[in-house]
């Protein structure tokens, strides 16, 4: 009986405990009060680079390399500038690529004197309009035109090759090798119509021998090349030509001559650079 009376106020005093450690908790929300719930602190996101700050240091790298190269230019041999092309192209972007190949043609004299087969190997770095350059000048490097073939084949391969710079022209009229095309458009042309180029080379074979008349297989080429679904500038060119030819029976008098020297300023005309 004793026992059970301890056991009673122990029990007693238990529940006060418990009765006073519950008296601490928060109330209960009144009826129709929708509890709140405390705010969870989110943490703050670390700020991002921007498309311009993640892309200044290859912008630097790129116009060193440009700066670079300018100075090469100046005193370096020819073998050390294709050289550094070599290791500087691979790192770039695109229009710093094409920088640098346009600043090695300006170099030169005559833009046709660049190793253009060397160039090649970078093309797939460069903007197609370059590409497309590179590729046309680097096949006429490594098989001209003007060479020891039947007349016709050599007449109508000058005038593919105008038809590939009109295109050229026509799609980056404005472009970075827009005035070395046209260069080599004008010399191919007139080639291809006179027998002679305006870098003093010749096309042996476009006039007879006494150079009084265009010869046959040079017109029978421009017929074929006319045959062709064409149109453009070139087409619209040698149609008036070989209307010309056919009055005088392919003689050359005043008025093929006066056709022939108003040739440059015809596809000059055709094709305006930037500021004419």
């Amino acid at each position: 009986m004793r026992k059970f009376r301890y056991f009673a106020a122990a029990f007693f005093v238990l529940a006060l405990l418990v009765t006073a450690g519950c008296g601490t908790a928060d109330p209960a929300p009144d009826a129709g009060q929708t509890p709140t719930a405390t705010p969870v602190p989110t943490a703050t996101p670390a700020p991002t680079a921007t498309p311009a700050e993640e892309n200044v240091p290859a912008q630097a790298e790129e116009g060193a390399a440009l700066e670079e190269f300018q100075e090469l230019l100046q005193t370096a041999p020819e073998a050390e500038l294709y050289d550094y092309l070599d290791d500087a192209i691979p790192n770039l972007g695109e229009a710093e690529a094409d920088a640098l190949v346009l600043a090695l043609l300006a170099h030169y004299e005559d833009f046709r004197q660049a190793d253009y087969r060397r160039l090649e190997r970078w093309e797939d770095r460069l903007s197609r309009e370059l590409e497309e350059f590179v590729d046309l000048m680097e096949e006429e490097q490594e098989d001209p035109a003007v060479q020891e073939w039947p007349v016709d084949e050599m007449v109508e391969e000058l005038l593919d090759q105008c038809q590939d710079l009109e295109e050229l022209l026509t799609r980056w009229p404005q472009g970075g090798t827009a005035a070395y095309a046209r260069a080599m458009y004008i010399d191919r042309l007139t080639l291809a119509l006179t027998g002679s180029g305006t870098q003093e080379n010749t096309a042996q074979g476009v006039l007879d021998e006494g150079g009084k008349n265009v010869s046959e297989d040079a017109r029978w080429a421009y017929r074929e090349f006319l045959r062709e679904e064409r149109s453009g500038v070139t087409k619209a060119i040698l149609e008036e030509y070989e209307a010309l030819l056919e009055q005088t029976g392919g003689s050359l008098t005043g008025e093929t001559q006066a056709f022939w020297d108003g040739l440059a300023a015809r596809v000059e005309k055709e094709f305006p650079l930037a500021g004419e």
